[in-house]
């Protein structure tokens, strides 16, 4: 039997992205990448730049996006996701 393996680190605890207006980031992240959960890796970080350049209120999490794929040079994979 043939078959690809693949792997991605995962985190054991999931962490909080801060957003002063959940259903506004909820509705430009359906817009950009579809129905949740969201898989981002560095394909999407121009598209989290363009979002992060739009958003006008602090803390702006997709800057936390970004800097959590780029992860100081070692790109990686991130899953978000709301919670109601």
């Amino acid at each position: 039997m043939s078959a690809n393996l693949y792997w991605i680190p995962i985190s054991t605890a999931k962490k909080s992205l801060d957003v002063l207006t959940p259903s506004r980031f909820v509705e430009a992240m359906k817009r950009a990448f579809g129905d949740s959960p969201w898989r981002l890796d560095r394909g999407a970080l121009s598209r989290l730049e363009g979002m992060s350049a739009m958003w006008d209120h602090e803390p702006n999490p997709f800057e936390t996006l970004i800097a959590a794929i780029q992860n100081d040079g070692n790109m990686r994979e991130l899953e978000v996701w709301p919670e109601y």
